[in-house]
């Protein structure tokens, strides 16, 4: 109930609050989301006999250590370690507020110490300077020199792959895309560059399309069935 609560709470603050500014309005509706169920008999709570709770328990502990680190401590711990197969997290802020550098962050996070594939889909970065900026802060090096010094670029980026065994590959799509577009293009990865997605970070996933076009009365609606549809990939594909 609680999980519903905030993931319609998210959504009507991404189409509703932040294209007014009113962003003093989000911390009041997050407290509300957060409380469904607090102080009831739908309170989320251990039941079952020991050797069940015991079972999830372990199995909590398991998933943790599965986990994609975002690379914010505080995030991270609320979150019981990070994103996990199947969960989807939503970067919600104002224009030129930092929301693509926090996702640049949490792909070189998720590669340097999560060690995972990387699928990063964007739809309005430039795809040279967001390649550029991610090479940057991958290998420790100025886009100075990444331009001047490719043969020590290639260097880098072999070294960092012989100890993470991790990539990151990039796609800009010039049209709104669906959620099956991009599960193809992870299949196609998969059998034709034996590329496993890992994780999926989709920059400005508000302006995808969702798989059912369907007659709806505000914004507010077509955004929920596209978070639906990447909710439901990442489900399929066992990933966050």
């Amino acid at each position: 109930i609680q999980h519903q609560a905030v993931g319609r709470t998210l959504i009507k603050i991404q189409t509703e609050v932040v294209p007014t500014g009113k962003m003093d309005d989000i911390v009041a509706m997050l407290k509300e989301a957060v409380s469904v169920g607090v102080g009831t008999e739908d309170a989320p709570r251990d039941v079952g006999a020991p050797e069940e709770v015991k079972a999830r328990d372990t199995w909590r502990r398991q998933l943790e250590t599965i986990k994609t680190p975002t690379g914010i401590p505080p995030l991270d711990e609320r979150l019981g370690g990070g994103l996990g197969p199947g969960e989807l997290g939503v970067i919600m802020a104002g224009p030129s507020r930092g929301k693509t550098t926090g996702l640049i962050q949490f792909a070189i996070n998720a590669v340097m110490h999560g060690r995972k594939n990387v699928f990063y889909v964007s739809r309005e970065q430039d795809f040279f300077k967001l390649g550029t900026k991610l090479d940057s802060c991958l290998l420790g090096m100025t886009r100075a020199e990444l331009m001047m010094k490719p043969k020590s670029t290639r260097k880098r980026w072999e070294e960092l792959y012989a100890d993470t065994k991790a990539r990151i590959k990039l796609k800009k799509y010039k049209k709104p895309c669906n959620a099956d577009e991009i599960l193809a293009d992870i299949r196609q990865m998969e059998t034709r560059d034996s590329f496993k997605t890992e994780l999926l970070i989709i920059d400005y996933a508000d302006k995808m399309k969702p798989l059912v076009q369907r007659k709806v009365d505000s914004n507010y609606d077509i955004q929920g069935d596209i978070y639906q549809d990447i909710f439901d990939l990442c489900a399929e594909l066992n990933i966050p």
